[in-house]
């Protein structure tokens, strides 16, 4: 029983983190920008990607994780400030040259209000996902 619950678990866990990535930079980024604007912390603490070496270091991926919960609450206050969001839009992504699992995508953010504002999203592509550089 212990066995098939573990099981279960982990599948859960794999769909979870495939639904949270895309399968290109653009439709990552631009999740994550919606992601944030919504408020789903979660969501966005499992699109981020930390190397090997940090998540060895003590302390990290909590620190990291409490960051960007702090962030995405504001950044959720911000967007009902304005009315909510009107619509979110990725423009196409540029591959940096030198590595092409690298790449960054402008997100664009219209507000009900009318203010607009754009991010540039910094993505890599680990095992054919692509995932938030920070």
């Amino acid at each position: 029983m212990k066995t098939m619950t573990k099981l279960v678990s982990t599948f859960a866990v794999s769909l979870l983190l495939a639904a949270c990535s895309g399968k290109s930079p653009e439709d990552t980024a631009q999740k994550f920008v919606s992601e944030i604007y919504n408020g789903n912390a979660d969501a966005v603490v499992a699109m981020v990607h930390l190397d090997d070496a940090d998540k060895q270091k003590p302390g990290v991926q909590e620190m990291l994780s409490g960051k960007i919960k702090a962030g995405v609450a504001e950044q959720k206050a911000f967007a009902e400030q304005q009315g909510g969001v009107e619509s979110i839009t990725a423009e196409p992504a540029t591959i940096d040259p030198k590595d092409s699992n690298r790449a960054n995508v402008n997100v664009k953010t219209q507000f009900k209000s009318g203010k607009t504002h754009t991010d540039r999203v910094r993505l890599i592509s680990v095992d054919g996902t692509w995932k938030i550089r920070l």
